[in-house]
């Protein structure tokens, strides 16, 4: 019997071992469990609870998880309803090293947005403080108001994504 205790007890204390272990690394193993997915360039997507996502320019990171940053889509932190939360929520996402295509949806408005994302952009040791790194970002997104010409946008500039795969 008490080699049958202290066997339980020694996988016991395995599997918590085990367990706690995870939970510490998962920042480095599992970001996606925290609602973070790289996207490229330091550019995250993020999940929120109750099914939103919005892009961010990550700012804090730990591992290769990402816990926030400055808003790129929806562009501007103006953008909340007057309960906080945001008007616009990227609905999906499609990337490459080079281009990231979002497809965003207008709550109230139940409508759509597209934007080309070109990732050709360097403020890595920039001080957010000093030079405008958002308008660095935004001057490399290009926002779409209708579907055909974001598409016929993709043709022209031989962007092989789509959100229909």
């Amino acid at each position: 019997m008490k080699k049958i205790i202290k066997t339980f007890s020694l996988t016991f204390i395995t599997i918590l071992f085990l367990l706690a272990s995870l939970l510490f690394y998962s920042d480095w193993l599992f970001p996606k469990w925290s609602g973070s997915y790289n996207l490229g360039n330091n550019l995250y997507m993020m999940e929120w609870d109750g099914g939103g996502k919005i892009i961010v320019y990550c700012s804090n990171k730990k591992g290769r998880t990402c816990y926030g940053g400055p808003n790129v889509i929806p562009k501007h932190e103006s953008e909340y309803d007057s309960l906080g939360n945001f008007v616009e929520l990227v609905e999906s996402v499609k990337f490459n090293k080079k281009w990231i295509i979002v497809k965003s949806k207008l709550i109230k408005k139940e409508k759509y947005h597209y934007y080309i994302i070109n990732k050709d952009f360097d403020i890595k040791g920039f001080d957010w403080e000093i030079v405008n790194c958002d308008s660095i970002i935004q001057s490399h997104i290009t926002e779409y108001i209708d579907s055909v010409t974001f598409i016929k946008e993709l043709k022209r500039r031989n962007i092989d994504l789509s959100f229909t795969e």
